[in-house]
């Protein structure tokens, strides 16, 4: 995901790497606190959505006290950074703290930004390089390991669109590099699971197109 000691990773299932291996996180409840504070990048998560996110139908009366014992337990598990616990109490909850780099969702996006950059400044093979590095990043879907969480169900699905976008643009740079025999085959894997997808199939029809197969 990077060259940092420490590692991030919610673009499939939950996983936090570290320069002595993968760090132990604990049980569900546990990673379902860390995903959240992962998901909002750094930005506080109040208890009240940290809360519903760990019992989504009816908390226990210990839920508070519960969720602290979650973050402490946390805090043991993650190296801190060099201004003190990776994840801080706020008045109202909680965040984690991140260096540049560390988190593969947000790498994911600054290689599409520099992608299309990249592209506008008339560099398009240097644009479908980033496009696969941050393709790359993709280990699945989205906390696919965790149980879905209304917190991030929006985020989720904004990651996947973004994610097909992605595609979609590294096949049209290759369409217009003139190697359309690459896209054929992985659009057609695609398309089995994502039907409805108009632009992969745009692109499908114009690689066969460009590969003289018209009918």
């Amino acid at each position: 995901m990077s060259d940092r000691p420490m590692r991030f990773g919610v673009l499939g299932p939950l996983v936090v790497r570290t320069e002595g291996g993968n760090a132990r996180l604990g049980g569900t409840k546990q990673r379902l606190v860390l995903a959240a504070l992962l998901l909002a990048g750094g930005r506080p998560v109040s208890t009240d959505k940290l809360v519903d996110t760990l019992w989504p139908e009816r908390p226990p009366r210990s839920a508070v006290a519960n969720l602290h014992t979650y973050v402490s337990g946390l805090r043991s598990c993650l190296p801190p950074v060099p201004d003190g616990h990776r994840v801080r109490r706020h008045a109202d909850g909680y965040s984690i703290s991140l260096l540049p780099g560390e988190l593969d969702l947000q790498v994911f996006e600054e290689l599409l930004d520099e992608s299309a950059r990249r592209k506008a400044a008339g560099r398009p093979g240097d644009a479908e390089s980033r496009i696969a590095e941050a393709l790359a990043l993709w280990r699945g879907e989205p906390l696919e390991d965790l149980p879905p969480s209304p917190l991030w169900q929006a985020e989720a699905a904004r990651l996947v669109e973004r994610w097909l976008e992605a595609v979609e643009e590294r096949c049209a740079l290759r369409l217009s590099a003139g190697r359309h025999a690459e896209n054929i085959a992985e659009l057609r894997s695609l398309l089995v699971r994502h039907p409805l997808r108009e632009g992969l199939w745009q692109q499908l029809m114009l690689a066969l197109h460009a590969g003289g197969r018209q009918a």
